[in-house]
């Protein structure tokens, strides 16, 4: 727990389950947050499970949502059903886990999955249409790019496939 005097204070329902985090001022929990730090406004909705994760201000994750072992920059928004980042117990080739990024401001549409070593990064609106990712996959670099939106099963096979060539 942590104070912030600019937000209100945090709230955990009666239907969450919050273990081994830190919650800060303006927090709203109502799924399972578990070894990871919220910072101040951040909601998880009923449903939605936070594991091993750092999660920015701002950020909503909704519900029926996943977020483990994953870093997760100021109000970006991971949408109902979306996977973010994965468990080392679940990775066949522990060469191949790593820490999921997700960038300022950007949205994580209904059911994609960001796989273990991705980040996912804007590219020029002009350049993406209709249901195509609009989203560079990149390694973990020291970049930030806003108001990604990563959407539908073909962002996600393109996720993964970026995984398998890093």
């Amino acid at each position: 727990y942590s104070k912030n005097r600019s937000s209100t204070p945090h709230y955990v329902s009666e239907t969450a389950t919050v273990q081994n985090s830190m919650i800060t001022e303006g927090c709203e929990v109502y799924g399972d947050v578990d070894f990871s730090v919220l910072f101040s406004d951040v909601t998880v909705e009923e449903g939605a499970k936070v594991h091993y994760s750092i999660v920015m201000p701002g950020t909503v994750i909704k519900k029926g949502a996943v977020v483990q072992y994953a870093i997760v920059a100021e109000n970006a928004v991971i949408e109902e059903n979306a996977v973010v980042g994965l468990s080392p117990e679940e990775t066949e080739n522990l060469d191949d886990w790593g820490v999921a990024v997700i960038g300022s401001e950007i949205n994580v549409g209904k059911g994609a999955k960001v796989a273990p070593k991705v980040r996912a990064n804007t590219i020029p609106s002009n350049r993406a249409t209709g249901d195509d990712t609009q989203c560079a996959i990149q390694s973990i670099a020291p970049r930030s790019m806003p108001n990604c939106f990563v959407t539908n099963a073909a962002s996600s096979e393109i996720l993964n496939a970026a995984t398998m060539m890093m």
